[in-house]
């Protein structure tokens, strides 16, 4: 069933973008297998805690999208991710492991800022994991994504938002069976390649099992600097998890605001 309505969902999407654009769904590349639609990305994502009390690890992710566009605002990209843990708690320790995929789905410019005064993009991310994730209950989940957004001058605002189902094994009664997320940005733009922001993020879990209620939370972004140029980026930015509730009231903690914070820094080459 969750298949069932991930496909038709799937195909609402698509159909809705030939209508905005007015094309045909079929429309593809002068050659579908072109070596000029490949591309490959390697992006390092490093992060700690900020606070030095819960500072027991650095964590370093290895993410490498293998593109392909298959038309001419339509790509696919799988995306496998490796970590590595640099332990600093008691005996210093490195770790590293394959951690999951993901398959991902992009639909670009549903709407354009051109012809419609706002841009409008979409992705279908489908993520598999392996080892402790699934001992967590989890064999993978499927993530639906809206982003849009507005330029006006230096400025640029964004919102996006996805609703997300959980494929579980069993292994955990409580386990989530699905989530939201809406997320509001704010940017700054310098020039073309520097950009300084902020943001927002809400999440809502749900689930099933004794603890049917779901907690939510909310991250903020304070503050979040981009660097882009040529086929590189930087973006430097720390998170803070300012809400916590799994009681069913919805409310939000902030006593711990400070001390659940983090600091990320990634790093993103195009090879291809």
């Amino acid at each position: 069933m969750k298949k069932l309505t991930t496909l038709i969902f799937s195909l609402i999407i698509q159909l809705t973008y030939a209508q905005v654009n007015e094309i045909t769904l079929d429309e593809p590349q002068a050659s579908f297998f072109n070596l000029s639609n490949f591309k490959i990305l390697y992006l390092n994502s490093t992060y700690t805690e900020m606070n030095a009390r819960n500072r027991d690890a650095i964590y370093m992710d290895h993410l490498v999208y293998f593109r392909y566009d298959i038309a001419k605002n339509q790509n696919i990209r799988w995306v496998p991710v490796y970590s590595n843990t640099f332990s600093q708690k008691n005996q210093k320790s490195y770790q590293g492991e394959y951690a999951y995929s993901s398959l991902r789905y992009y639909i670009n410019n549903i709407l354009t800022e051109d012809k419609h005064g706002l841009s409008l993009h979409f992705q279908n991310r489908n993520y598999i994991f392996d080892g402790e994730d699934r001992n967590r209950g989890y064999d993978s989940y499927h993530r639906g994504y809206f982003f849009l957004s507005k330029n006006t001058d230096n400025f640029t605002f964004e919102l996006n938002t996805y609703a997300q189902i959980y494929n579980r094994n069993g292994r955990d009664p409580n386990t989530n069976t699905w989530r939201t997320m809406c997320g509001t940005f704010a940017y700054y733009n310098f020039n073309d390649n520097w950009g300084l922001g902020l943001g927002s993020e809400w999440y809502t879990d749900h689930r099933d099992g004794k603890k049917k209620i779901g907690d939510d939370r909310m991250v903020l972004y304070l503050p979040y600097l981009r660097y882009n140029k040529g086929k590189g980026f930087v973006e430097l930015y720390a998170t803070y998890t300012a809400a916590k509730s799994g009681d069913g009231d919805h409310s939000i903690i902030i006593d711990d605001f400070h001390e659940n914070g983090s600091l990320t820094l990634d790093i993103g080459y195009y090879i291809l």
